[in-house]
């Protein structure tokens, strides 16, 4: 309970908390790309999760630009 109490005491007014998004998005490795997509297969509950949430960023990126400034979706200015 006291760590919820820290996190909001120390958040940003108006943001999550969480780290920026990165500009240029890291280059995954086509080996773990696979990993995911086959343990997302043998483990569909995972899988579905894992589609449902990607979906979710990217509604959230192209629709509703509040929300994904919120959940750190959107690279921020380095501050001056």
């Amino acid at each position: 309970m006291t760590s919820i109490l820290m996190w909001l005491r120390r958040r940003p007014k108006g943001a999550l908390g969480a780290p920026p998004a990165l500009v240029t998005p890291p280059r995954l490795a086509p080996a773990l790309v696979l990993l995911i997509l086959a343990i997302g297969v043998f483990l569909p509950t995972l899988g579905v999760s894992l589609i449902l949430v990607l979906g979710f960023e990217a509604t959230a990126r192209r629709f509703l630009p509040g929300v994904s400034r919120w959940l750190g979706l959107t690279p921020r200015a380095a501050p001056v």
